[in-house]
C-alpha cells in the first residue's frame, strides 16, 4: 500500500477520536468537533469527505485544513517517518497501541509571545482594524510612513534581541 493509498483511506475521524477524545470526533463519522488540541471548546473544527473521498479535517478558527497525515504530523507531533508508519500499517485503524494501551497524548507546547514593543504592537493593530495595509501591495506603491516607523521599530527589537542572544550565549 502506498502512502497516497493509506492517507486516503485512512479513517480520520477514529484517528482524532484516539487522539483527542474530548473533541467528540467518533469514527467514521463526519460532523463538528472541538478543535482542542489548540485550546479551543467550541465546535469550530469539522471532519468531512472530499470529492475523493478522502477524509479532511477543517479548523476554521486557524483557517486550515488537514488530511490523515498532515493530523499525525501537525497536531499530534509525530515525525514524518512515525506517520508513514502509522498510516501504512494497521495501526491507523486500531485505538489501542500493539501492547494494548491508549498512545501517549501529545504534548502541547506552550509557546510565550515575542516581547514586542507597544508601538509597534499598535501599528499592527491599527493597521489590522482599519484595513489598510502598512506596506505597499503593489510594487508602484510607496511606503506609508506608519509602515516605515513599524518596519524600524521591527529591525530595532530584532537587532536588540539578537544583540541579548549573544550576550547571554557569552556568558
Amino acid at each position: 500500500m502506498t502512502l497516497r493509498e493509506a492517507v486516503h483511506g485512512a479513517d480520520l475521524p477514529a484517528i482524532l477520536e484516539r487522539l483527542y477524545p474530548e473533541s467528540g470526533a467518533r469514527a467514521g463519522k463526519a460532523g463538528r468537533v472541538r478543535c482542542v488540541w489548540r485550546g479551543g471548546n467550541d465546535l469550530s473544527g469539522s471532519l468531512y469527505r472530499d470529492r475523493s473521498g478522502k477524509w479532511k479535517l477543517r479548523d476554521f478558527v486557524a483557517g486550515e485544513t488537514w488530511d490523515a497525515f498532515d493530523v499525525l504530523t501537525q497536531l499530534a507531533g509525530m515525525t514524518n517517518a512515525q506517520a508513514v508508519a502509522e498510516l501504512t500499517g494497521e495501526r491507523a485503524f486500531a485505538r489501542t497501541t500493539p501492547d494494548g494501551t491508549l498512545p501517549a497524548r501529545p504534548v502541547r507546547l506552550e509557546v510565550n509571545p515575542p516581547d514586542l514593543p507597544d508601538e509597534l504592537l499598535a501599528c499592527i493593530l491599527w493597521s489590522r482594524i482599519t484595513r489598510r495595509p502598512m506596506w505597499p501591495t503593489d510594487h508602484g506603491q510607496p511606503m506609508t510612513e506608519q509602515g516605515r516607523r513599524c518596519l524600524e521599530l521591527l529591525a530595532e527589537w530584532i537587532t536588540t534581541s539578537l544583540e541579548t542572544v549573544h550576550e547571554v550565549q557569552a556568558d
